[in-house]
C-alpha cells in the first residue's frame, strides 16, 4: 500500500502497486484543507517517476466554504503545474447534489488537459473506470500500513482539489470556462505567484468573450425600416456566450468593424428621409467603441452589466430619386458619429454550469445628425427601445456551444418625416465547435421579421412597407495570449436571402478585444 517515503495526511492513501491515490475529506472543506491536498499532490507528482490516478470519496464531506476567485485560481494552477505529463484519471464519488455539481464544473475546467475528471454516484462504476478492485475504494480500508483509516502527519493531498475548485465557477463563468479554460497555458512552476497569474489570465478570457459580444451587438445598427434596412443587420446581433455575463467586476473596452453591402432592386420603392427612391445600392461601415461595466454581485446565480457604445459610421447610398415627372440617379455619402446606444442593464441567470439565460434592455438615442432630403444620415432621428433575451447551452462532452437570442425593436416616430417604423422581431441562433489551440468555428442563422405595419403618409402609399429577411453564414473565433495580456478575435460573414422590402446583401464583421 503506502510504501512511499512522503508522509501522508489523514484521509489520504496511496496504493503504489496500482498507482492510485485515494482521498476522503470529512466535515468542512475550506481553503486550508484544499491547500494541504494540493501541496501533497504537487510533491507526489514531483517526486514520483510515474503518473498515478486519483479517487476522491466525498461522501464524508458535509460542508464547503470556498469562493470563486480561489477556486478558479486553484483550477488553472493545477492545469499549469501538471503541464504535459502523461494522462491520468481523477474519479470523484459524490452523492450530494452540490458536490456533484462542483465535480461536473471541474470536469469542464480540466477538459482538454491530461487530467481526465469524471463524477460518479456509484462506487462500482468508479472502480470499473479506474480499473481497480472496489475493495480499495471502500471507506474502511487504508492507513499508513494497515486496514484502519490512516492518520499520518505532514501537509496534505489534493485529489479533492479538483472537486472544490469548482464551487465558485458554478456561475456563468462555467459556460465561458468550457471553451476558454481549456486553453489555459501550462507550465511547471508551483510557486504561489502563479496562482494569481492564472486567475488573471482566465478572467481576461472571460471578459474578452463578453467584450466581443457587446461590441458585435452594437456594431450592426444602420438605417431604419424607413430606409429599407432597420437597425438590425442579419446575423450581426448574436455573439458567442450571449447568455453569459462573466462574474468578475470591472470596466473594459472593445471595438470592431462591421461592413455591409446590399441593394433593393426592381420596382421596389423605398422611403428615405422624406424621399421615395428606387434601385437602391448601399454600403455601410460601422466601428463601435464600446465601454462596459460588470457590477459586483453577492449572489452566484446572477450577474449584471451595463454598457454604452459610440459608433463611428461611414455610409454611401446610390438610388433613383423621383423629381416630379423625372427620375435621376443620385449618390450621397457621409462619415461621423452615429446614434449612441445605451444598455443600462443586462442580467444573466445561471441555472447550472451549462445553462445560462440573459435578459437585456438597450435603447438608441437620436444623437447623430439628420437632414430631410438626404439619402444618407448619421441618425434614424428616432428613439429605439430593444428588450431582448439570450440563452446559452454548453455541451461539454463535445465542446459545443448553442446560443440563441430574440429581440423586439420599438421605434418612436421620426418627427422630421412623420414616419413611424413598425415593430421588428429579430431571432438569431449560433452553434460553435471549439478546438485545442484556441480556434472555434460555427454558423449563424437569423430571421428578421417586421410584425406591424409602418405608419405615415409614405408608409400608407407603400401598403405598410412590411419587411423581412433571412440570413446565414459562418463564424470563426480565436483566443491567444499576447505577452501578459489576452487577445480575442471573432469574424463572421452573413448572407441575406428570401428578403422582402429590405436591403439584401452581405454583412461582414471583425471584432477584437485586448485585456490588459
Amino acid at each position: 500500500m503506502n510504501k512511499i517515503k512522503l508522509p501522508l495526511p489523514s484521509g489520504v492513501e496511496f496504493h503504489e502497486d496500482i498507482r492510485l491515490l485515494v482521498y476522503r475529506p470529512h466535515g468542512l472543506v475550506n481553503r486550508e484543507v484544499v491547500n494541504k491536498i494540493i501541496s501533497v499532490i504537487g510533491e507526489l507528482e514531483t517526486t514520483l517517476k510515474e503518473p498515478f490516478n486519483r479517487f476522491s470519496d466525498t461522501v464524508g464531506a458535509d460542508a464547503v466554504d470556498l469562493n470563486f476567485e480561489y477556486i478558479t485560481r486553484v483550477s488553472l494552477y493545477r492545469r499549469r503545474f501538471y503541464g504535459n505529463r502523461p494522462p491520468i484519471k481523477s474519479a470523484i464519488l459524490a452523492t450530494d447534489a452540490t458536490l456533484i455539481y462542483y465535480g461536473k464544473v471541474h470536469a469542464l475546467l480540466t477538459q482538454g488537459s491530461p487530467i481526465n475528471v469524471r463524477v460518479f454516484q456509484d462506487r462500482k462504476e468508479a472502480a470499473k473506470w479506474l480499473g481497480v478492485p472496489i475493495e480499495l475504494l471502500v471507506a474502511k480500508a487504508s492507513g499508513g500500513s494497515g486496514g484502519q483509516p490512516q492518520k499520518p502527519n505532514m501537509k496534505t493531498k489534493h485529489p479533492r482539489h479538483r472537486l472544490f475548485l469548482l464551487e465558485a465557477i458554478s456561475q456563468n463563468c462555467n459556460a465561458v470556462a468550457t471553451a476558454l479554460c481549456r486553453r489555459a497555458p501550462v507550465g511547471n512552476s508551483i510557486e504561489a505567484p502563479r496562482h494569481s497569474e492564472a486567475t488573471t489570465t482566465f478572467m481576461k478570457r472571460v471578459l474578452g468573450a463578453f467584450a466581443l459580444s457587446l461590441c458585435v451587438s452594437f456594431a450592426p445598427r444602420a438605417f431604419a425600416v424607413e430606409g429599407g434596412l432597420g437597425r438590425p443587420i442579419s446575423g450581426m446581433q448574436i455573439a458567442p456566450f450571449a447568455g453569459v455575463i462573466p462574474p468578475e467586476p470591472g470596466l473594459a473596452v472593445a471595438t470592431g468593424e462591421t461592413y455591409y453591402e446590399g441593394s433593393i432592386g426592381g420596382a421596389t420603392t423605398v422611403p428615405i428621409a422624406g424621399l421615395l427612391v428606387a434601385n437602391v445600392d448601399m454600403k455601410a461601415a460601422f466601428t463601435p467603441i464600446a465601454l462596459f461595466y460588470i457590477w459586483p454581485t453577492p449572489t452566484k446565480e446572477w450577474n449584471f452589466a451595463s454598457a454604452v457604445s459610440f459608433p463611428l459610421a461611414w455610409l454611401e447610398v446610390e438610388a433613383n430619386v423621383s423629381l416630379g415627372p423625372l427620375s435621376v440617379r443620385i449618390k450621397d455619402s457621409t462619415f461621423g458619429l452615429f446614434d449612441l446606444a445605451f444598455t443600462p442593464i443586462v442580467a444573466s441567470h445561471h441555472f447550472s454550469q451549462t445553462d445560462h439565460l440573459a435578459c437585456s434592455f438597450t435603447f438608441w438615442a437620436p444623437t447623430g445628425s439628420f437632414e430631410t432630403g438626404r439619402l444618407v444620415n448619421l441618425s434614424l432621428n428616432n428613439w429605439t427601445f430593444i428588450p431582448g433575451v439570450a440563452y446559452t447551452k454548453i455541451l461539454p462532452e463535445a465542446n459545443i456551444e448553442l446560443t440563441g437570442i430574440w429581440q423586439l425593436e420599438f421605434y418612436t416616430e421620426n418627427p422630421a418625416t412623420q414616419f413611424q417604423n413598425g415593430i421588428l422581431s429579430d431571432l438569431e441562433v449560433l452553434a460553435m465547435k471549439r478546438f485545442k489551440g484556441g480556434f472555434g468555428i460555427g454558423f449563424i442563422e437569423s430571421w428578421i421579421q417586421q410584425v406591424t405595419d409602418d405608419e405615415g403618409t409614405a408608409a400608407d402609399a407603400l401598403n405598410g412597407f412590411v419587411g423581412r429577411a433571412f440570413g446565414i453564414g459562418p463564424i470563426v473565433t480565436y483566443s491567444t495570449k499576447l505577452g501578459k495580456s489576452h487577445l480575442d478575435f471573432s469574424a463572421r460573414w452573413i448572407h441575406d436571402f428570401d428578403v422582402s422590402n429590405r436591403v439584401e446583401g452581405d454583412g461582414f464583421n471583425f471584432s477584437a478585444s485586448l485585456k490588459f
